[in-house]
């Protein structure tokens, strides 16, 4: 299996490891898993993050103002 990983800026990994999140669950800034698609289940929230971001909202703002970082 290979894993390709989003190109994140330190506000994105700061905020997001403020979160708790990354203790739980991994996964949230792959791009792209070279393996069956079995092997990766849930919701992409990379797909969620570019839609975010094609709004013209900043991703990590999301986090500060939803879970009060």
């Amino acid at each position: 299996m290979v894993v390709h990983f989003s190109n994140l800026d330190d506000a994105e990994i700061d905020v997001y490891v403020a979160t708790g999140e990354p203790l739980q669950v991994s996964g949230a800034f792959i791009d792209r898993i070279e393996s069956d698609h079995l092997d990766v289940i849930g919701v992409s929230v990379v797909a969620m993050r570019e839609m975010i971001t094609n709004l013209g909202l900043i991703w990590p703002s999301l986090w500060v103002r939803y879970m009060g970082i």
